[in-house]
């Protein structure tokens, strides 16, 4: 651990990327002016030191435009920030700042578009958080967010899908529970608590993740029930609702929740009898259901053997009179099975940094382990309460990291029924006494790096119930597993490296199975095994090479237990009938499945989410499928053969966010029933035969984020609403491209955050609309192919026919404005373009001066303008891919290019470039350059050799030149991959080289307008695809054998100075 000040103003080296200095005892301040240098530093950490000071975070940002992880968490900083705008590097992707005194919530963290970790817990931001906050990071970037322990008032509506961890607790925020939390689908922790949280928890909580570990609401204004339990919470530990004004029972949906330690409901209004089921969940330590309004007997469930085998903590006080008939006596661990443990332990080490799986579960376990305890009390070991024998051990993300020898102490502990070793750093290979136990029922080993083949043929662990690896690598014969193994309920090999085959012979297979995972594990039959699986509740045979029909008895797999059921991604032609009605899940895309709808589909009243895009579905979607279940959320039948009309809506559709029917041969028009569906997020119609006018109604849903109508045959006038006062409130993407709609109206319903509009190809005219100059968010805009004139209020962009915010804007990635009627004067020395990757504003009648320098953010550069070059050095983006400067009246061949490495694209075409071209240009695009145009130029010297190196190189333009000398032998080189070759109108003297022995792409050799001489090489009668030929205006003698792909005329050839026959 270092102490003292850091001498910041020395760290002053290009090269350095990442600077690690937390977790010391660092002090002093640190002056932002020390860090300009460092330009390619993508990585600081300064968190928990002891630095005082200021610390301007704009600035600071701004300064390091490469940076991508920021943590200042608890360094002693106080953070300001200026709210300014700034340039941040849309890239960045972690920012800690908790205890940093922030006041404010950063603006800064608006161009974020790719941030998945942000912490400003432990500061004094007071009020509302932004509206534009609800979208850092995008919809699923965001992973981790903790903005607890401030003095915040409102949330944002936010749509972060992806998000894993998000603690709120400890501020002052009111309002009902954020319904969109019910839809973060790999949400692992929640914390609400402390906080005013009121009104009814939503039925949709019952739904919430099934990844979740913990949810804390506790000490807030909840009123009402607890909800059901409707999804997976097999995961979950805690649930913490203390403290609100909850009545009714408890239900006893929550029984499903095997992995619960912690419940605690104290301090509510809940009613009833206690809640005897509880003893049935074999991981449950702390029970508080104190002040409420329990009363009678306290009854555990008669069935249970053992009620409560892991209670440290029970509090019932302050309910009504219970009688109590609870054993709570416990037995110290046997000494022999101590020291195994602490055997084990001293046999691994722990890892001093966190595994990004784990989120905040990150935890080294096994520090709680030593003599002076019982090892009962440890930290994830749990024993029986009336032996103490060791029976599971819990060690999931425990930052552990070694290998397990053959003969590891854990072996001693004979009565062991609960592995978790998961999500730790362990390798080497899998010693054979784990799957030979005969106590082990459940064994978890994803996440790790093991290696070598598992001893499957040997596995003699008859109680084995649930078996989880992954990261191995080997062959696997499921049926001899399945019936060795012959109580095993849940197998997941999931991506986990195995072969998985099977010899579809009969064994015999546990009848209760219940989850079996073998996505991506080269299977290439539906395993017959599966057949006997009477009880299964979920399949996953995904990314797989399963051919043909699927067999006619796997309609009845499962039966109603069936819930989720993952086929995608295989080679599946045929579905059999199925009758799977309690299915809640249904992934079919990605396969080869002919055939219409099937019609049981519509009697899933249970279903969720249905994808059968990718496939060949045909035929009409069936009237029933109006009233699909008004469950789903959502169904994508994208990229099939559907026809005939969208059918109305009749049921509720009160849940659905998605309906992806894109890439069909639908027509008609869109059903207004359809505004039934308050929920929809994302509705995509695109690349299929509808029509009408656009579809005004769609204005009225509240959540929608994405609209696709682009590729139909819409027409007419878009109207603006008469009726809804804030029409697509929440509108993110809008996509109408090549359709018909002729004109915008001066006025359309867009808000201002939308992020990506697609008017191209629309048959569009007249003046670019208000509301266009009023997208100050927007990162893609597609203007092109339309007749747009740009003549815009002189009030929003003063005597310009384009707004000057398009080209300052912090957010803007896309803008593509070809093929218009733009006109008039740019003032390109004001370009910011902090974000702009590709800009497009060819064929239109644009004037103004460009400084090349302007451009080195951008991978992609197409334009129409003037365009000088100072020649300095400067950084330029080395991911450049297409530079287009055709007609831009540049003068010299600009020095910047020099940097672009991996260049693909480069037109100078049509300029006024002067003089030999540089030495290095070669260096241009490297290996890398495709298209090569320098036609119509003033350039003079020889062929650049470095031309002979480009390997890639399919297209060569270097006509209307000055080029002088002869044409190098190196050029065979590059023969085999030129398509067109043109260097006609030059100088070039001597001999045609004989250099055309592989030209098996070549379809066009231009070389008139010369001073070539001597014989046509007659190894040009090889390139087969050759169609067009010109060596006229040459002394040239031609004897050459005409191939019958070249479609020129004899007499063409017959030019000035082209002599000999053919």
């Amino acid at each position: 651990m270092f102490s003292g000040n850091v001498p910041f103003e020395s760290f002053t080296s290009p090269s350095l990327k990442e600077l690690f200095l937390d977790h010391n005892q660092l002090g002093g301040q640190i002056d932002v002016q020390t860090f300009p240098q460092l330009t390619n530093l993508t990585t600081l950490w300064l968190s928990d030191n002891n630095f005082s000071g200021e610390l301007e975070l704009d600035t600071l940002l701004s300064t390091l435009t490469n940076l991508e992880s920021l943590y200042l968490s608890y360094s002693g900083f106080s953070v300001t920030t200026n709210n300014a705008n700034h340039y941040i590097k849309p890239g960045f992707i972690s920012l800690g700042l908790a205890s940093c005194k922030l006041k404010v919530f950063p603006n800064s963290l608006r161009a974020m578009k790719q941030l998945s970790w942000l912490d400003l817990s432990q500061n004094e931001i007071h009020g509302q958080i932004p509206h534009w906050a609800g979208e850092i990071g995008g919809t699923y970037g965001l992973g981790y967010l903790n903005l607890s322990h401030n003095f915040i008032t409102a949330l944002p509506q936010f749509q972060w899908y992806g998000l894993e961890d998000l603690s709120l607790q400890s501020n002052l925020i009111e309002g009902p529970f954020p319904p969109s939390i019910c839809n973060m689908s790999n949400l692992v922790s929640l914390d609400m608590s402390h906080n005013s949280f009121g009104g009814l928890i939503p039925k949709c909580f019952g739904n919430i993740s099934s990844s979740l570990r913990m949810i804390d609401m506790g000490n807030n204004s909840f009123q009402g029930t607890i909800p059901n339990v409707y999804g997976g919470c097999r995961y979950l530990e805690g649930l913490i609702l203390k403290g609100n004004k909850l009545e009714g029972e408890v239900p006893s949906s929550l029984s499903k929740c095997l992995s619960l330690k912690v419940v605690d409901f104290g301090n509510n209004h809940l009613n009833g009898t206690f809640p005897g089921w509880l003893g049935a969940l074999p991981n449950l330590q702390a029970l508080v259901l104190k002040s409420n309004n329990f009363h009678g007997h306290i009854q555990p469930l008669a069935t249970v053997d053992s009620p409560f085998p892991s209670l440290r903590v029970l509090d019932l006080s302050h309910n009504g009179t219970f009688a109590s008939s609870l054993n709570n006596n416990h037995t110290r661990c046997p000494k022999q099975q101590s020291e195994a443990l602490l055997l084990f332990k001293h046999s691994l080490s722990s890892i001093n940094y966190p595994n990004d799986d784990c989120g905040s579960y990150n935890h080294p376990k096994m520090m709680s382990w030593n003599t002076s305890t019982d090892c009962c009390k440890w930290d994830g070991v749990k024993c029986d309460n009336s032996t103490g024998d060791v029976i599971e051990l819990h060690l999931m993300c425990g930052m552990l990291q070694g290998t397990i020898h053959p003969l590891s102490s854990l072996f001693n502990l004979t009565h062991l029924t609960f592995l978790d070793l998961s999500n730790n750093k362990l390798n080497g290979t899998l010693p054979s006494w784990l799957f030979t136990s005969t106590s082990l029922e459940y064994l978890l080993l994803m996440g790790n790096m093991f290696s070598g083949n598992v001893p499957f043929e040997s596995f003699a662990s008859p109680s084995l119930q649930m078996l989880f690896l992954d990261n191995n690598h080997g062959e696997l014969e499921l049926d001899t597993l399945l019936s060795t193994l012959t109580n095993l309920e849940w197998l997941d090999l999931s991506y986990s490296g195995f072969s998985v085959s099977t010899n579809n012979a009969s064994h015999y297979v546990n009848p209760g199975f219940r989850i079996l995972g073998l996505a991506s594990c080269k299977l290439k039959v539906f395993p017959n095994s599966v057949r006997a699986m009477k009880q299964l509740v979920e399949l996953d045979l995904s990314s797989n090479e399963i051919h043909g029909q699927i067999p006619h008895w796997a309609g009845e797999i499962g039966g109603n237990e069936l819930y989720r059921l993952n086929l995608s991604h295989n080679f599946i032609t045929s579905l059999p009938q199925f009758q799977w009605h309690g299915l809640g899940v249904l992934y079919l895309q990605s396969n080869l499945i002919e055939g219409p709808f099937p019609p049981s589909i519509c009697k899933m009243s249970n279903l969720t989410f249905l994808d059968m895009s990718n496939n060949s579905f045909g035929g009409l979607i069936p009237q029933c499928f109006g009233n699909i279940s008004s469950y789903v959320r959502m169904i994508d039948m994208g990229n099939n053969s559907f026809q005939g009309t969208i059918p109305n809506v009749y049921s509720d559709c009160g849940n659905l966010e998605g309906l992806i029917l894109k890439g069909n041969q639908l027509r008609g028009e869109v059903p207004n029933s359809l505004s039934k569906c308050q929920s929809l997020k994302v509705v995509d119609f695109g690349n299929n035969h509808l029509n009408g006018t656009f579809p005004s109604w769609l204005r009225d849903l509240p959540n929608l984020q994405v609209l696709v109508l682009k590729s139909n045959n819409f027409h007419g006038h878009i109207q603006p609403s008469a009726t809804v006062d804030s029409p697509f409130p929440s509108l993110l993407v809008l996509d109408l491209s090549h359709n018909g709609f002729e004109v915008l109206p001066a006025t359309i319903d867009i808000t201002s955050s939308l992020k990506l509009l697609n008017l191209g190809y629309t048959e569009m005219k007249g003046i670019l609309p208000h509301y266009i100059f009023n997208l100050h968010y927007v990162e893609t805009l597609d203007l092109r192919c339309n007749s747009f004139t740009g003549d815009s209020p002189s009030e929003i962009s003063g005597n310009l026919t384009l707004p000057s915010w398009l080209f300052t804007s912090p957010s803007l990635e896309y803008l593509n404005l070809t093929d218009n009627m733009l006109s008039g004067d740019v003032p390109f020395e004001s370009f910011a373009f902090p974000s702009l990757k590709t800009l497009d504003l060819s064929s239109n009648q644009l004037v103004g001066h460009i400084d090349v320098q302007t451009f080195r953010q951008l991978t992609n550069l197409i334009n129409n303008f003037s365009v000088t070059t100072k020649n300095a050095y400067h950084c330029v983006n080395p991911g450049f891919r297409t530079l287009r400067l055709a007609s831009c009246k540049l003068k010299v061949f600009p020095n910047s290019f020099r940097g672009m490495k991996q260049l693909e694209w480069l037109d100078l075409s049509n300029n006024e470039i002067h003089g030999q071209i540089p030495h290095w240009a070669g260096e241009t695009g490297s290996n890398e350059l495709v298209v090569l145009d320098l036609s119509y130029n003033f350039i003079k010297g020889p062929f650049p050799p470095s031309i002979c190196n480009m390997g890639n190189l399919k297209y060569l333009d270097m006509s209307h030149n000055s080029f002088d000398g002869v044409i190098p032998k190196c050029l065979g080189n590059i023969t085999s991959s030129l398509v067109m070759m043109d260097l006609g109108i030059n100088l070039f003297q001597g001999t045609i080289p004989n250099v055309f022995k592989d030209c098996r792409q070549l379809e066009g050799l231009i070389l008139n307008g010369n001073q070539l001489e001597g014989k046509v090489p007659s190894s040009l009668s090889k390139c087969q695809r050759l169609r067009v030929l010109d060596f006229g205006n040459n002394h040239l003698n031609v004897s050459i054998h005409m191939n019958h792909n070249l479609k020129v005329k004899k007499d063409w050839m017959r030019k000035v100075g082209l002599r000999g026959k053919w």
